[in-house]
């Protein structure tokens, strides 16, 4: 049996490799995501709303698609000020983009609107409601703070290796003082994890794995954070934006600018002047691929295991490929075999390696390297194999709310069990259901233990359940 899918984000666990914590998405191989572009505190109470523009690397900016699945989204949260907890803009939580479809593949150039819809406090400037980018197909995405497409996280940013509670000063700049590993998710946002302080704060944007990506400070007691980004003068009805005056570079301050809020000279989903939109245009010209692919990397089961192939239609200067494979995508993939490229060719070439040793699940993905040391990553392929000899548990969400779901894969179930911490069995489930969901409702929150008893032996799986 072949599944072949687009990278996603479900844990596998296979027999004998223990017990993780909270489930985290995959940092970014290159420098590409979104950066700011403009972001306001509104003409009054909190009218607020960030705007981005999506990027390519940092070697072609304008090459893409862009996988956004898990990008942060934060105000300071300790890295652009020294003060205390309360009052300095270092609120609880964030927010992120979801592991929705709509996020998987972006277009460098697009523009992505994230406005607190509190239905008093909606910013009038703010366009209508479009995360699907289907009003028209412009490449622009308005999505509320409360839409599905996103998450929330309400972990508490304050004294978990963060600024110590109490502390009011440090001496020096702050830096990498922000905690996102471990942090627990839920559907849908709420602006409340990213609202910014009038007197000083900060907007900014985060990898995946919590690298710090880019933001710009601004007001009292505020620094211009990792990369000095600061604009003087405090937020109270004003809008800050990438203005582009001096070049393209986004992460250089010379380029923002505020702004007092008037009547229209906000503009959330358009670029900010001329000079913005310039840069903007650079992002959507055509790209011009190392390697173009006839088929993706697939995969297949054979009597030899794992077999993949994949096929180019053209190739520029592409010195060799590495594959990869992960059994765990929490853990990320690791180096499987290099095979060499064609350097440059017109015509179709055929590659295939064989995974000798599979696991019962297992991912895998292509690194094609170019000649002068660029890389760009395939898309991922998923390959389950039940002759592998274990097996593997799939959850997902994990943390769940109401409902989790559930695979096993490998072996024929015999039954499975659901424990609290204390060791008690607060469900369980006999028979040969190698899939289904489990109702979590009336389950207390907290961390449980789901343990599958199998032909091949026993698997566990911690998850978390919040309400």
């Amino acid at each position: 049996m072949l599944q072949y899918m687009k990278h996603n984000y479900f844990t596998a666990f296979a027999l004998g490799l223990g017990l993780m914590g909270c489930f985290g998405f995959i940092g970014q191989v290159q420098a590409q995501g979104m950066v700011l572009n403009e972001f306001s505190n509104g003409d009054a109470g909190t009218r607020e709303y960030m705007e981005f523009v999506v990027v390519g690397p940092d070697t072609d900016p304008n090459c893409g698609p862009v996988d956004l699945r898990g990008w942060i989204i934060d105000d300071n949260n300790g890295d652009f000020s020294c003060g205390p907890c309360s009052g300095s803009g270092i609120a609880m939580g964030h927010l992120r983009l979801a592991a929705h479809a709509n996020w998987e593949e972006v277009n460098p150039g697009s523009i992505i609107v994230v406005y607190n819809d509190n239905s008093s406090n909606t910013n009038g400037n703010v366009p209508a409601a479009d995360p699907n980018d289907t009003a028209p197909a412009d490449g622009v995405y308005v999505v509320p703070a409360s839409s599905a497409m996103l998450e929330v996280s309400t972990a508490t940013a304050c004294g978990v290796g963060n600024i110590p509670a109490g502390v009011t000063s440090c001496p020096g700049p702050c830096s990498g003082n922000a905690t996102y590993a471990g942090a627990c998710y839920t559907a849908g946002g709420s602006w409340a994890n990213a609202g910014m302080r009038n007197g000083g704060d900060a907007a900014q944007v985060r990898q995946p794995d919590g690298t710090y990506f880019h933001g710009v400070g601004y007001g009292s007691g505020m620094n211009g954070g990792p990369e000095s980004i600061y604009v003087s003068g405090t937020g109270n009805v004003r809008f800050f934006m990438f203005d582009n005056s001096v070049n393209d570079d986004y992460r250089s301050a010379a380029n923002w600018s505020s702004q007092t809020v008037a009547s229209n000279n906000e503009t959330p989903g358009a670029p900010n002047n001329s000079a913005n939109a310039a840069w903007i245009n650079t992002l959507i010209e055509p790209c011009i691929l190392p390697v173009a692919y006839a088929q993706e990397l697939q995969g297949a089961v054979t009597s030899d295991g794992n077999s993949l192939s994949w096929i180019t239609a053209t190739e520029v200067n592409c010195d060799h490929f590495v594959v990869e494979r992960s059994t765990d995508l929490s853990l990320g993939f690791a180096f499987m075999t290099r095979v060499e490229g064609q350097g440059n060719s017109s015509e179709p070439v055929r590659y295939g390696v064989t995974d000798p040793h599979p696991a019962p699940l297992t991912w895998y993905r292509l690194r094609q390297v170019d000649r002068d040391g660029r890389e760009n990553m395939s898309t991922t392929a998923q390959v389950v194999n039940h002759y592998a000899g274990t097996v593997a548990i799939e959850t997902w969400p994990n943390p769940a709310d109401r409902q989790m779901h559930f695979r096993v894969v490998g072996s024929e179930v015999i039954g499975m069990q659901l424990m609290d911490r204390t060791g008690r069995i607060v469900w369980e489930m006999a028979g040969r259901y190698p899939q289904g969901s489990l109702n979590l409702q009336g389950f207390a929150e907290g961390i449980y233990l789901l343990q599958v008893r199998t032909q091949n032996g026993v698997a566990t799986r911690r998850i978390s359940c919040l309400h």
